[in-house]
């Protein structure tokens, strides 16, 4: 039986429980018949069909029921339209919050009784009565918030005012409430808040819990000090976790680590005594195994000594360093392909040792893995040297004659081959080393260059249009007006390429990492761009008008002249970038979000259209979005102070303590957009529609323009200003 409002006294007469039974007969498939309630309050039994009871549960009142909705006051009047909006009236009862109904009220106390005796009857399956105590603890609460020029550190003083019981779990939740005075009425200068549990009679001191908090708040050790549940809760009433209640049982993976080390150690002491004793002295300084788990709470003291041993050990190893250059420099992988082959040929090697375990599938899988990791590792060495005389004029003549019959080029290694000025358009060059290559004025027309190995290649005044690049590699590679329209380049590596006056136009760039690259005077009109990451990179007047881009990511980019005229962009996020002077006239921008240090002076967005686009705390200083739309976009705390907004269509996005100094907004369309505690000093609004827009709390001045503004239904209080508290 459910003790819910649905089995006790009510229906649709009875207000205090409309979702009740017993307040009139009901008919069911054709039947008339009176329910009667399954659950009363003792002192209120029905004992006729025609009795009114007071309807009794252990359910949440609702908040709409005459049992709460009559405490929430009446004075609801010009005063408090001014003054104390959006919050209760001052005769609010603030019974109001307690959902539970007045026979489970404890009266005449201000918290529940610490150890207090608790019993309930027949609410288990199998116990017919439980009973015990209410557990003798304290929550703490501290806050840091503004006040004025200085942060603050604040305790709120809370309360045990409810338990609620859940029997037939063995199980109950205690509650506590706390309140304290803020300046502003969303909470915006509240900046942190912490938590913590206690034993009543073991009260921390205020100073525990300041240093708790600043070490929470550290950037690089933050996290790990979060995991140290003993700062906040006393440790008999953490409960066993994984991360405290490790049982350590033998390992299989441990036990095999150990018979490797000793197996490392044995040949090492083999072939050199002397490294091995070096080796020996940095591992004694290093913690020893033992037998006790390591719990979360011991990780920031763990990493602070492995830190400090780091430290001891890298001195000494700076000291030995000198000893060891000359074999450090005799045993450095070589340039190019050597290791490439190297490792190739011990697989062919070992294939040929045990025949049956390496099918050609295998084989096929093993090699093409260690074509990517070549691929992937050019910018962990030195560039392969680039070929002179003869050797570079056998190799170019070869390419010459495979173009005169199969134009097939694919696999061949012409690392460091002269092939400058070539005509290779439509040529297989699959999985092609053309590592440092001079591939200047060339022709790469409709060419397939799939996972081409093209690191530190030179091209130059080369075109490779509609060519096929997927998946190969133009690591630091050098290209100065070349051609990729129409082009494929999805997951091509480009990291410290330099790329000058290019044009990508109508090119597919897709699961693309530009880290630290040089992009200057690159044009990609009618681009598509998936998936993509821009980072730590030059950018210089970039074109990207009528470009498609999605899910596009810019980090620490700093953006010259940079046009995305009539591009569409959706998802695209810009970190820490400067943008000033950015154009996006007639763009079409959905879901992308400015943020971090990210700054769009003077940024032109005419007839642009944004929906769902953050700009939060983003400096828009002189920007301008004359006739743009701005569909739900968040501009709160930003800077948009001069900019040029006459006509835009702003309806229903947010501009919460946006500073909106001498900027122009007339004719501007802002029904239903929220302006509250925005800076709108010198502001020109005439001709604006504000119907049912909110700028209460909002600041002006004798210069502030609204002659012809539609205010019908404009929220204009509270007005600005207040006492600090």
């Amino acid at each position: 039986m459910h003790l819910d409002w649905q089995n006790a006294f009510g229906g649709h007469c009875t207000a205090e429980n409309p979702l009740g039974k017993g307040d009139e007969p009901v008919t069911r498939e054709g039947v008339l018949w009176h329910p009667l309630p399954n659950v009363e309050h003792p002192d209120q039994l029905l004992h006729s069909l025609h009795q009114r009871v007071q309807p009794a549960s252990f359910s949440p009142l609702d908040f709409s029921w005459p049992q709460r909705s009559r405490m929430m006051g009446k004075k609801y009047d010009k005063q408090w339209l001014a003054h104390e909006f959006p919050g209760f009236a001052r005769d609010t009862d603030w019974h109001l919050f307690n959902m539970a109904g007045s026979d489970q009220w404890l009266s005449g106390q201000p918290c529940l009784p610490s150890g207090a005796t608790w019993c309930i009857w027949n609410m288990h399956p199998t116990q017919a009565v439980q009973q015990g105590t209410l557990p003798c603890w304290q929550a703490r609460c501290f806050i840091t918030r503004q006040r004025g020029g200085e942060m603050r550190f604040e305790e709120l003083h809370l309360r045990a005012t409810t338990v609620w019981f859940i029997p037939h779990r063995e199980r109950m939740a205690l509650i506590w409430h706390g309140a304290c005075p803020i300046n502003e009425d969303d909470a915006v200068d509240v900046h942190q808040m912490l938590v913590a549990m206690e034993l009543a009679q073991a009260e921390r001191p205020v100073a525990h819990y300041q240093q708790v908090m600043a070490q929470r708040a550290e950037k690089e050790k933050g996290a790990l000090f979060t995991l140290r549940e003993q700062d906040l809760m006393d440790e008999s009433l953490i409960a066993p976790w994984i991360d405290n209640d490790v049982q350590v049982t033998p390992s299989a993976l441990a036990e095999t680590m150990t018979r490797r080390e000793t197996y490392l150690r044995r040949r090492h002491q083999t072939r050199s005594e002397k490294q091995e004793q070096d080796i020996n002295q940095l591992l004694a300084e290093l913690p020893q195994k033992e037998g006790k788990a390591l719990t979360a709470d011991k990780l920031p003291e763990l990493v602070a000594s492995l830190e400090r041993q780091a430290e001891r050990i890298q001195q000494r190893v700076q000291k030995k360093s000198a000893a060891y250059a000359a074999a450090e420099r005799a045993s450095a992988s070589p340039t190019g392909p050597a290791s490439y082959y190297r490792m190739l040929d011990l697989l062919h090697k070992q294939s040929q040792k045990t025949p049956e375990g390496q099918t050609p599938e295998v084989l096929k899988r093993t090699q093409r893995s260690l074509h990517q990791m070549y691929l992937l590792s050019a910018d962990t060495r030195p560039p392969a040297g680039r070929l002179q005389g003869e050797q570079a004029e056998v190799l170019r003549r070869h390419v010459m004659a495979c173009m005169a019959t199969k134009r097939d080029l694919s696999g061949m290694d012409l690392t460091g081959a002269d092939l400058s000025g070539l005509d290779l358009r439509r040529a297989n060059l699959q999985h092609t080393l053309l590592e440092n290559a001079n591939l200047d004025n060339c022709c790469l027309d409709e060419a397939d260059l799939s996972e081409a190995m093209l690191a530190y290649a030179s091209l130059n005044n080369t075109s490779l249009n509609a060519a096929c690049l997927n998946n190969a590699s133009l690591t630091g590679a050098k290209c100065h007006n070349g051609y990729f329209i129409g082009a494929r380049l999805g997951g091509v590596l480009l990291e410290q390429a330099e790329l000058v006056m290019c044009d990508f136009s109508q090119a597919a760039l897709s699961d693309i990492t530009l880290r630290q690259c040089t992009l200057h005077h690159c044009r990609f009109p009618q681009a598509r761009l998936e998936n993509c990451l821009f980072m730590d990179f030059i950018p210089e007047a970039l074109d990207f008008s009528h470009a498609y881009l999605t899910r596009v990511t810019v980090i620490n980019g700093g953006f010259t002249a940079v046009r995305f005229n009539h591009a569409v962009m959706e998802s695209c996020t810009f970190l820490n970038s400067a943008l000033d002077h950015a154009q996006y006239q007639h763009a079409h921008l959905d879901s992308c979000v400015f943020t971090g240090t990210t700054h769009i002076r003077a940024g032109l967005f005419q007839h642009a259209r944004l929906t769902s686009c953050n700009f939060r705390l983003i400096l828009l200083e002189a920007a301008d979005f004359s006739e743009a739309v701005l569909q739900n976009c968040d501009f709160s705390e930003a800077d948009l102070s001069f900019a040029q907004m006459s006509a835009v269509n702003g309806s229903h996005s947010l501009f919460i303590r946006t500073l909106l100094t001498n900027s122009h907004l007339q004719d501007a369309n802002l029904m239903g957009a929220l302006l509250q505690k925005s800076h709108l000093a010198g502001a020109d609004l005439r001709r604006a529609n504000l119907f049912r827009a909110d700028i209460s709390q909002s600041s002006v001045d004798v210069n502030t323009q609204l002659q012809g503004a539609l205010l019908d239904q404009c929220k204009t209080l509270p007005c600005a200003g207040g006492k600090l508290i």
